[in-house]
């Protein structure tokens, strides 16, 4: 009898050992495809080569408010905005499609009360100022807004003053209440020295 039990054993164990590779295998596989289309759906509208690291951190926790399912569901139930025709769900479009480089600038005026910028005849990039010196929250909302006027939103002039409902700035005030989630995803995946 205990040569039958180990003639099984000596056939079934090779057997179960290599099943248990496949499926293994198997899934291992199906676990980097998802990993790949995660990645490959993933928004990255914001993209930076800056080596400052508030600049890098702005860039990617303003990425993931924008890939959050909560901040684009509140966005698409905006139905009206000032300055423009269109409502939350065509702006959240826009800006998907963007495609925004985050950069740097230093104003030769010490007390301009410039915080980033925008030129006309470049729609790809954004310059925040290194003259100031915010909290990464309020990059990201700063960030988000002048994505927002290479996309094609304005708010007029350039005083904040009554614009609280202009797409820039209510959608970059809408960042600052996810801010706080992405910033404990971000401090998860950033092993910063």
């Amino acid at each position: 009898m205990n040569k039958f039990i180990d003639r099984v054993m000596l056939i079934y164990i090779p057997v179960l050992g290599v099943f248990l590779s496949i499926v293994a295998i198997y899934f291992g596989i199906m676990f980097f495809i998802k990993d790949a289309k995660s990645a490959e759906n993933s928004v990255k509208v914001l993209k930076t080569s800056n080596s400052r690291q508030w600049v890098v951190s702005s860039a990617k926790i303003a990425n993931c408010v924008i890939e959050n399912k909560d901040f684009q569901k509140e966005l698409k139930s905006k139905e009206k905005f000032d300055f423009s025709e269109k409502n939350g769900g065509q702006v959240l479009s826009d800006l998907l499609k963007g495609d925004c480089n985050v950069r740097t600038y230093r104003t030769r005026w010490p007390w301009s009360k410039v915080n980033a910028t925008t030129y006309s005849s470049d729609k790809k990039n954004l310059y925040l100022n290194t003259r100031k010196n915010y909290p990464v929250k309020n990059w990201v909302n700063t960030v988000i807004h002048e994505c927002l006027h290479l996309v094609g939103y304005s708010h007029g002039s350039n005083s904040s003053g009554g614009k609280g409902n202009s797409v820039n700035y209510w959608v970059g005030k809408l960042s600052e209440k996810y801010y706080q989630v992405c910033k404990k995803i971000e401090e998860k995946e950033c092993s910063c020295e």
